[in-house]
């Protein structure tokens, strides 16, 4: 057989170490694929807070790249979604290539003082080929950028003004509408001048203010309380007043008309003794002005009995003449009487009689009495008066009929004044989802998603941090604000206090920080990496003003939250969601690839019946505990998600649990894909909510 030359060999081997070359790389490149992220996105910064004044004009500058296989493509979307007003505000798409560090410019279509949320993410896929054996998944990342508005110097100003006068506003129509319901309960007995449609135009003007007030209208609401709207409205007010004097002044009018009247009734009989006296004594006074007020008030006794203050006060001033003619005849009449018994008196008095002062009749009869023992005596007095005197005396049953019923006073209702209504500043508003709340500074519980352990020790800790992507967009559509990943420190220590709704946030034990600036270390312990989780959590508090976290949990991260409640209590967790937590360990060829793959000492952490577990599990973890496990997957001849078995993963002190089912592939299994899996996420949620 022939040999080869040199040139022939070199011709043969090119190719065929050209074909090994390939199938080495595709081969390596599909494991790759397998054991990690094909394409890791970045945004910087991950949050970020910038105060303005309304219509401000200001900008925001985001690093942003991408780390991905060298011979794969990838497309990257870049977007900007104002959470207020539900839009995008920028969206672009461009090759990963060319993606560029962006300026974002603002101006705000805002009022008041408030909040504004703005999602800014970076979505990338790589795109498939021979090299390229990526399925095309999408990998997302998001930053949280929060926009504090607050008044500029020429709304402050209009503000100002316009409170003042809305104030005045409230106040003048809260009068009207006691002085409204004050006439409707006197309307039956008083025509009234005013026009009740007035008040309501009022009443739905103030409305329509005080709604301008709250939307933060000011520039509209101070053009509608104008000078001649408020003079106006002070002259229906001062009409109002003007009437309710009038009717006031009327009705004691009409009650003092009748305090006289019941004066005259109570010495009525006086009035027809005195009558019937006098005209039995020959007319020796006149008693004509009582006869004449008799007949006055037999007249005006039908409207006398009619309790309208309208008919009563038309004849007040006659009535009124008519009473004081009455009150002084029988003044004088009286008096006459008295004259005439303390003559008589004095008379008898000159014969050493003493007469005692009672009644009249009583005392007539006595000196009828001792006047007849004196002419017995042959000392005469003349008795005729007393004759006539004893004579009325005597008369029985004698009346004018003339009884005058007198009306009753007329008690008017108070007048029921209504509190007033005070202006308040609006407070801030922070706004999601179109809907609008107060931004107040109270506890909202954050949710801090924690993942798992890191297949590759050399793998970026982004990797780590995309486990929770599809949880937090979940969240983020049932009202949770996306703070995306805590990787990077704001200055301002309450970064998240005032939002009306509590965060997600995804966080990592891998990292630590140093000098303001997130460090990775992947290599340590699970008690290390608790250490470092109390450090978060106590970050997150603090920028949420919140007492409690709650921890969801994926595999490792429930050890790593076990062991921090185990290390620190449970004093700052609200709650404890596992999924694929290995609880009892890892075990068979998991446990090998661990170590082979993995940071060394965590995977020693996690062995089952590891001295670390042992420890962990000596103690019911003292504080609400929810688990998520998966079935359906051959985990080591067992049942479980195809990295952890069913009954690694469970402790029965367990609040509630969940079971999911699933199926496990090459390098796919269910312990990762659960992340992903709809009925999770929603379990989660009722969880947390219940």
């Amino acid at each position: 057989m022939k040999k080869l030359s040199l040139k022939q060999k070199i011709i043969i081997l090119i190719p065929a170490l050209f074909i090994l070359i390939s199938i080495v790389t595709i081969i390596g490149t599909n494991l790759s694929f397998l054991l990690s992220q094909e394409l890791h996105v970045k945004i910087s910064p991950q949050q970020k807070v910038i105060q303005v004044q309304n219509n401000e004009t200001f900008d925001v500058n985001y690093k942003i790249s991408t780390n991905k296989f060298w011979f794969c493509d990838a497309t990257c979307t870049f977007t900007v979604y104002d959470t207020k007003n539900n839009k995008y505000i920028l969206n672009e798409t461009q090759n990963s290539k060319d993606l560029k560090n962006k300026n974002i410019t603002l101006n705000l279509d805002t009022k008041g003082i408030g909040e504004q949320i703005f999602y800014v993410k970076l979505n990338c896929k790589s795109t498939k080929t021979f090299l390229c054996p990526t399925d095309e998944k999408e990998y997302k990342k998001t930053a949280l950028l929060t926009v504090d508005y607050t008044l500029n110097t020429k709304e402050q100003e209009i503000i100002n003004q316009t409170k003042d006068n809305l104030q005045e506003y409230i106040r003048i129509s809260t009068q009207l509408n006691s002085l409204d319901k004050y006439f409707a309960q006197i309307s039956n007995i008083m025509t009234l001048s005013y026009d009740p449609k007035t008040i309501e135009k009022i009443n739905s003007t103030k409305k329509l203010l005080i709604n301008l007030w709250i939307q933060n209208e000011y520039t509209t609401l101070n053009d509608r309380l104008n000078n001649q709207t408020m003079t106006q409205l002070s002259d229906v007010l001062n009409k109002a007043q003007k009437e309710y004097n009038t009717i006031i002044r009327k009705y004691n009018e009409y009650n003092k008309t009748i305090q006289i009247l019941t004066n005259i009734s109570n010495n009525f009989n006086k009035l027809n003794d005195s009558f019937n006296f006098y005209s039995k004594i020959n007319n020796s006074i006149k008693i004509s002005n009582i006869l004449n007020n008799i007949e006055k008030l037999k007249q005006l006794k039908s409207t006398i009995n009619t309790p309208n203050l309208i008919e009563l006060t038309l004849i007040d001033e006659s009535i009124k003449n008519i009473l004081n003619q009455t009150q002084n005849s029988i003044s004088v009449y009286n008096s006459q009487i008295q004259n005439e018994i303390n003559q008589k008196i004095a008379e008898l008095s000159n014969y050493n009689i003493t007469i005692n002062k009672t009644t009249q009749c009583n005392t007539l009869k006595e000196i009828s009495k001792q006047t007849a023992s004196l002419n017995e005596a042959n000392k005469t007095i003349n008795d005729t008066e007393i004759t006539n005197f004893l004579n009325y005396c005597l008369a029985k049953n004698v009346s004018l009929n003339n009884t005058i019923t007198i009306p009753k006073v007329v008690i008017l209702p108070q007048i029921e004044y209504q509190t007033i209504q005070t202006i308040q500043d609006n407070k801030p508003q922070c706004c999601i989802n179109n809907n609008c709340t107060n931004c107040e500074i109270t506890s909202k519980t954050p949710i801090i998603f924690i993942h798992g352990h890191s297949f590759s020790k050399d793998s970026p800790i982004e990797e780590s941090l995309t486990s929770f992507v599809s949880f937090q967009e979940y969240f983020e559509s049932k009202g949770y604000v996306n703070a995306g990943d805590y990787l990077e420190l704001e200055d301002s220590n309450q970064i998240w206090s005032k939002m009306a709704y509590p965060i997600s946030i995804s966080a990592s034990y891998y990292s630590i920080i140093d000098t303001n600036m997130f460090v990775v270390r992947k290599t340590e312990s699970i008690e290390n990496y608790a250490i470092r989780l109390k450090e978060i959590i106590e970050n997150i508090k603090e920028h949420t003003k919140s007492d409690k976290v709650t921890i969801v949990a994926h595999s490792m991260g429930g050890l790593v939250t076990r062991y921090y409640i185990e290390l620190f209590g449970n004093n700052s967790i609200d709650k404890l969601i596992e999924i694929g937590t290995p609880n009892y360990g890892v075990e068979g060829k998991v446990e090998s690839l661990c170590s082979t793959m993995g940071s060394e000492k965590e995977c020693q952490d996690m062995t089952k019946n590891s001295v670390f577990l042992t420890r962990l599990n000596s103690k019911q973890t003292k504080i609400p505990l929810y688990i998520i496990y998966g079935t359906g997957c051959d985990t080591d001849k067992i049942d479980g998600d195809g990295i952890v078995t069913k009954e690694n993963v469970l402790l029965n002190y367990a609040i509630e649990t969940k079971e999911i089912q699933g199926n496990c592939s090459f390098g796919k299994y269910l312990h990762n894909k659960m992340l992903n899996d709809v009925t999770v996420q929603e379990t989660v949620l009722n969880w947390l909510s219940n």
